[in-house]
Protein backbone atom coordinates (compact mmCIF):
# COMPACT_ATOMS: atom_id res chain seq x y z
CA UNK A 1 0.00 0.00 0.00
CA UNK A 2 1.50 3.29 -1.03
CA UNK A 3 0.60 6.97 -1.17
CA UNK A 4 2.69 9.56 -2.97
CA UNK A 5 2.57 13.17 -4.09
CA UNK A 6 4.82 14.38 -6.91
CA UNK A 7 5.37 17.84 -8.36
CA UNK A 8 7.79 18.78 -11.12
CA UNK A 9 8.59 22.15 -12.67
CA UNK A 10 10.70 21.64 -15.83
CA UNK A 11 11.63 25.35 -16.16
CA UNK A 12 12.12 26.89 -12.74
CA UNK A 13 11.56 30.68 -12.87
CA UNK A 14 11.87 30.50 -16.65
CA UNK A 15 15.36 29.01 -16.62
CA UNK A 16 16.34 25.66 -18.14
CA UNK A 17 16.65 24.18 -14.69
CA UNK A 18 14.09 21.66 -13.45
CA UNK A 19 12.94 21.02 -9.91
CA UNK A 20 10.95 18.14 -8.45
CA UNK A 21 9.43 17.39 -5.04
CA UNK A 22 8.14 14.02 -3.91
CA UNK A 23 6.59 12.80 -0.64
CA UNK A 24 5.49 9.23 0.03
CA UNK A 25 4.25 6.79 2.65
CA UNK A 26 4.59 3.07 1.89
CA UNK A 27 3.56 -0.06 3.79
CA UNK A 28 5.07 -3.32 2.54
CA UNK A 29 4.53 -6.87 3.73
CA UNK A 30 7.69 -8.91 3.17
CA UNK A 31 8.23 -12.64 3.56
CA UNK A 32 8.80 -12.61 7.35
CA UNK A 33 8.60 -8.94 8.33
CA UNK A 34 6.79 -5.68 7.55
CA UNK A 35 8.20 -2.33 6.45
CA UNK A 36 6.77 1.16 6.85
CA UNK A 37 8.65 3.78 4.88
CA UNK A 38 7.84 7.50 4.92
CA UNK A 39 9.90 10.31 3.46
CA UNK A 40 10.52 12.35 0.37
CA UNK A 41 13.03 13.82 -2.03
CA UNK A 42 14.07 17.01 -3.78
CA UNK A 43 15.54 16.87 -7.28
CA UNK A 44 17.16 19.40 -9.57
CA UNK A 45 18.02 18.93 -13.25
CA UNK A 46 19.86 20.79 -15.99
CA UNK A 47 19.46 20.12 -19.71
CA UNK A 48 22.70 19.91 -21.69
CA UNK A 49 21.21 18.68 -24.96
CA UNK A 50 21.09 15.74 -25.55
CA UNK A 51 22.04 14.97 -21.93
CA UNK A 52 20.36 15.84 -18.65
CA UNK A 53 22.17 16.24 -15.34
CA UNK A 54 20.16 15.42 -12.23
CA UNK A 55 20.77 15.72 -8.49
CA UNK A 56 18.39 14.05 -6.04
CA UNK A 57 18.39 14.45 -2.26
CA UNK A 58 16.43 11.74 -0.47
CA UNK A 59 15.49 11.29 3.16
CA UNK A 60 13.19 8.68 4.66
CA UNK A 61 12.50 6.80 7.86
CA UNK A 62 11.85 3.08 7.67
CA UNK A 63 10.36 0.99 10.46
CA UNK A 64 11.09 -2.76 10.37
CA UNK A 65 8.42 -4.45 12.50
CA UNK A 66 6.25 -7.55 12.95
CA UNK A 67 9.27 -9.81 12.59
CA UNK A 68 8.76 -13.56 12.50
CA UNK A 69 10.98 -15.76 14.64
CA UNK A 70 12.89 -16.93 11.54
CA UNK A 71 13.40 -13.48 10.00
CA UNK A 72 16.87 -12.99 8.45
CA UNK A 73 19.56 -11.75 10.82
CA UNK A 74 19.99 -8.59 8.72
CA UNK A 75 16.36 -7.72 9.39
CA UNK A 76 16.62 -8.49 13.10
CA UNK A 77 19.57 -6.08 13.40
CA UNK A 78 17.46 -3.30 11.85
CA UNK A 79 14.28 -3.90 13.86
CA UNK A 80 12.66 -0.60 14.77
CA UNK A 81 13.05 2.82 13.16
CA UNK A 82 15.98 3.70 10.90
CA UNK A 83 16.85 6.97 9.16
CA UNK A 84 18.50 7.23 5.74
CA UNK A 85 19.74 10.36 3.98
CA UNK A 86 21.42 10.21 0.57
CA UNK A 87 22.51 12.30 -2.42
CA UNK A 88 22.32 10.86 -5.93
CA UNK A 89 23.81 12.63 -8.96
CA UNK A 90 23.02 11.10 -12.34
CA UNK A 91 23.59 11.61 -16.04
CA UNK A 92 20.73 10.76 -18.42
CA UNK A 93 20.67 10.45 -22.20
CA UNK A 94 17.19 10.02 -23.68
CA UNK A 95 16.67 9.98 -27.46
CA UNK A 96 13.52 7.80 -27.58
CA UNK A 97 10.84 8.86 -30.02
CA UNK A 98 8.15 8.04 -27.42
CA UNK A 99 8.17 7.48 -23.68
CA UNK A 100 5.23 5.08 -23.56
CA UNK A 101 5.80 3.09 -26.76
CA UNK A 102 9.26 3.80 -28.21
CA UNK A 103 10.31 2.30 -31.54
CA UNK A 104 13.70 3.97 -31.93
CA UNK A 105 16.32 5.74 -29.86
CA UNK A 106 17.84 5.00 -26.48
CA UNK A 107 17.67 5.82 -22.80
CA UNK A 108 20.91 5.54 -20.80
CA UNK A 109 21.30 6.37 -17.10
CA UNK A 110 24.48 6.48 -15.03
CA UNK A 111 23.82 7.22 -11.35
CA UNK A 112 25.78 7.04 -8.12
CA UNK A 113 24.27 7.30 -4.65
CA UNK A 114 26.13 8.61 -1.60
CA UNK A 115 24.43 7.75 1.72
CA UNK A 116 25.39 8.74 5.24
CA UNK A 117 29.10 9.40 5.90
CA UNK A 118 29.22 13.22 6.24
CA UNK A 119 25.41 13.22 6.03
CA UNK A 120 23.00 12.32 8.80
CA UNK A 121 21.44 8.88 8.99
CA UNK A 122 22.11 5.40 10.28
CA UNK A 123 23.78 3.98 7.16
CA UNK A 124 26.96 4.62 5.19
CA UNK A 125 27.31 3.23 1.68
CA UNK A 126 27.93 4.08 -1.96
CA UNK A 127 25.85 2.72 -4.81
CA UNK A 128 26.46 2.76 -8.57
CA UNK A 129 23.83 1.96 -11.20
CA UNK A 130 24.10 1.84 -15.00
CA UNK A 131 20.96 1.22 -17.02
CA UNK A 132 20.51 1.26 -20.80
CA UNK A 133 17.68 0.58 -23.23
CA UNK A 134 18.06 0.66 -27.02
CA UNK A 135 15.16 0.43 -29.51
CA UNK A 136 15.42 -0.50 -33.19
CA UNK A 137 12.68 -0.59 -35.84
CA UNK A 138 13.36 -3.76 -37.83
CA UNK A 139 10.35 -3.93 -40.17
CA UNK A 140 7.33 -1.79 -40.94
CA UNK A 141 4.05 -3.07 -42.40
CA UNK A 142 2.10 -1.34 -45.15
CA UNK A 143 -0.21 0.07 -42.46
CA UNK A 144 2.71 1.58 -40.53
CA UNK A 145 2.94 -0.99 -37.73
CA UNK A 146 6.48 -1.78 -36.65
CA UNK A 147 8.53 -4.80 -35.60
CA UNK A 148 10.77 -3.57 -32.77
CA UNK A 149 13.95 -4.98 -31.23
CA UNK A 150 14.76 -3.82 -27.70
CA UNK A 151 17.98 -4.48 -25.79
CA UNK A 152 18.26 -3.82 -22.07
CA UNK A 153 21.31 -3.90 -19.80
CA UNK A 154 21.55 -3.07 -16.08
CA UNK A 155 24.52 -3.15 -13.72
CA UNK A 156 24.37 -2.29 -10.03
CA UNK A 157 26.99 -2.30 -7.27
CA UNK A 158 26.69 -1.24 -3.63
CA UNK A 159 29.60 -0.88 -1.17
CA UNK A 160 29.43 -0.24 2.60
CA UNK A 161 31.56 2.64 3.90
CA UNK A 162 33.22 3.71 7.13
CA UNK A 163 32.99 1.01 9.78
CA UNK A 164 29.90 -0.65 8.38
CA UNK A 165 30.29 -4.09 6.86
CA UNK A 166 26.99 -4.34 5.00
CA UNK A 167 24.43 -2.37 3.02
CA UNK A 168 20.93 -2.26 4.59
CA UNK A 169 18.70 -4.97 3.15
CA UNK A 170 16.11 -2.48 1.90
CA UNK A 171 18.78 -0.77 -0.24
CA UNK A 172 20.27 -3.91 -1.77
CA UNK A 173 19.53 -5.18 -5.27
CA UNK A 174 16.96 -7.91 -5.91
CA UNK A 175 16.26 -9.97 -9.01
CA UNK A 176 13.37 -11.88 -10.52
CA UNK A 177 9.92 -11.00 -11.77
CA UNK A 178 8.72 -7.60 -12.89
CA UNK A 179 11.46 -5.41 -14.37
CA UNK A 180 14.00 -8.22 -14.09
CA UNK A 181 14.56 -11.76 -15.35
CA UNK A 182 11.29 -13.46 -16.24
CA UNK A 183 10.58 -17.09 -15.37
CA UNK A 184 11.53 -16.40 -11.73
CA UNK A 185 9.38 -15.20 -8.85
CA UNK A 186 9.56 -11.59 -7.69
CA UNK A 187 12.84 -11.37 -5.66
CA UNK A 188 13.17 -15.11 -6.26
CA UNK A 189 16.79 -15.15 -7.43
CA UNK A 190 19.95 -14.71 -5.38
CA UNK A 191 21.15 -14.95 -1.77
CA UNK A 192 18.69 -16.24 0.85
CA UNK A 193 18.52 -16.79 4.60
CA UNK A 194 15.94 -19.13 6.12
CA UNK A 195 14.24 -19.20 2.73
CA UNK A 196 13.85 -15.39 2.56
CA UNK A 197 15.62 -13.29 -0.10
CA UNK A 198 18.21 -10.97 1.42
CA UNK A 199 19.39 -9.31 -1.79
CA UNK A 200 22.87 -8.73 -3.11
CA UNK A 201 25.42 -5.96 -3.49
CA UNK A 202 26.24 -6.80 -7.11
CA UNK A 203 23.63 -7.21 -9.85
CA UNK A 204 23.73 -7.64 -13.60
CA UNK A 205 20.80 -8.09 -15.99
CA UNK A 206 20.49 -8.24 -19.76
CA UNK A 207 17.56 -8.79 -22.09
CA UNK A 208 16.79 -8.98 -25.80
CA UNK A 209 13.13 -8.66 -26.78
CA UNK A 210 11.47 -8.69 -30.19
CA UNK A 211 7.90 -7.42 -30.47
CA UNK A 212 5.61 -7.53 -33.51
CA UNK A 213 2.05 -6.44 -34.34
CA UNK A 214 -0.80 -8.94 -34.09
CA UNK A 215 -3.92 -6.77 -34.25
CA UNK A 216 -3.48 -3.12 -35.31
CA UNK A 217 -1.73 -1.12 -32.55
CA UNK A 218 -3.88 -2.66 -29.84
CA UNK A 219 -2.16 -6.05 -29.51
CA UNK A 220 1.47 -7.07 -30.03
CA UNK A 221 3.36 -10.31 -29.56
CA UNK A 222 6.80 -10.70 -28.00
CA UNK A 223 9.64 -13.19 -27.73
CA UNK A 224 12.56 -12.64 -25.38
CA UNK A 225 15.78 -13.89 -23.84
CA UNK A 226 16.83 -12.76 -20.32
CA UNK A 227 20.04 -13.31 -18.38
CA UNK A 228 20.87 -12.18 -14.82
CA UNK A 229 23.01 -12.72 -11.75
CA UNK A 230 22.81 -11.39 -8.19
CA UNK A 231 25.57 -11.97 -5.66
CA UNK A 232 26.79 -10.83 -2.24
CA UNK A 233 29.83 -9.06 -3.70
CA UNK A 234 31.29 -7.98 -7.02
CA UNK A 235 33.67 -10.95 -7.26
CA UNK A 236 30.70 -13.31 -7.06
CA UNK A 237 29.53 -12.21 -10.50
CA UNK A 238 32.57 -13.94 -12.02
CA UNK A 239 32.30 -17.19 -10.04
CA UNK A 240 28.59 -17.94 -9.61
CA UNK A 241 26.02 -19.27 -12.08
CA UNK A 242 24.28 -16.86 -14.42
CA UNK A 243 20.56 -17.60 -14.76
CA UNK A 244 18.90 -17.23 -18.13
CA UNK A 245 15.44 -17.75 -19.54
CA UNK A 246 13.49 -17.59 -22.77
CA UNK A 247 9.83 -16.89 -23.32
CA UNK A 248 7.01 -15.20 -25.16
CA UNK A 249 4.26 -12.77 -24.29
CA UNK A 250 1.61 -10.25 -25.27
CA UNK A 251 1.56 -6.45 -25.16
CA UNK A 252 -1.71 -4.52 -24.98
CA UNK A 253 -2.30 -0.80 -25.40
CA UNK A 254 -5.91 0.04 -24.53
CA UNK A 255 -7.02 3.53 -25.71
CA UNK A 256 -9.80 3.62 -23.10
CA UNK A 257 -7.07 3.33 -20.41
CA UNK A 258 -4.98 6.19 -21.83
CA UNK A 259 -2.79 3.66 -23.69
CA UNK A 260 -1.26 2.37 -20.47
CA UNK A 261 0.91 -0.60 -21.54
CA UNK A 262 -0.09 -4.03 -20.23
CA UNK A 263 2.35 -6.95 -20.47
CA UNK A 264 1.74 -10.66 -20.02
CA UNK A 265 4.86 -12.85 -20.26
CA UNK A 266 5.55 -16.57 -20.01
CA UNK A 267 9.16 -17.26 -19.02
CA UNK A 268 10.99 -20.61 -18.96
CA UNK A 269 14.35 -20.75 -17.12
CA UNK A 270 17.22 -22.49 -18.90
CA UNK A 271 19.63 -22.31 -15.93
CA UNK A 272 18.83 -21.83 -12.24
CA UNK A 273 20.00 -22.76 -8.74
CA UNK A 274 18.12 -25.21 -6.52
CA UNK A 275 17.22 -22.39 -4.09
CA UNK A 276 15.76 -20.12 -6.77
CA UNK A 277 11.99 -19.60 -6.81
CA UNK A 278 10.52 -20.12 -10.28
CA UNK A 279 7.34 -18.63 -11.72
CA UNK A 280 6.17 -18.97 -15.30
CA UNK A 281 3.80 -15.99 -15.61
CA UNK A 282 4.77 -12.32 -15.19
CA UNK A 283 2.01 -9.69 -15.38
CA UNK A 284 2.79 -5.99 -15.57
CA UNK A 285 0.63 -2.86 -15.85
CA UNK A 286 2.24 0.48 -16.60
CA UNK A 287 5.84 1.41 -17.11
CA UNK A 288 8.38 3.37 -15.09
CA UNK A 289 9.97 5.88 -17.48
Amino acid sequence: QSFSIDFREPYLLGYEVGMGIQAYDIDTTRESWDEHRSGGSFSFSKHLDPFRLELRITSFQINMHNLDSDAPSEVVELEGKNLLLSIEPSLVLDTRNSRMAPSSGARIVLATEYAGQILAGNFDYNKVRFDSNFYYSILETDSGLKHILRTHFTFGWAVPRRRQTNVPIFEKFFAGGRGSIRGFEYRGLGPQENGDPIGGKAYIFGSIEYTFPIFVSFLRGAVFYDIANLTSDLHGLTTSTFRNSIGFGLRLMIPQLSNIPISLDFGFPLTYDDDDELETVTFDIGRIF
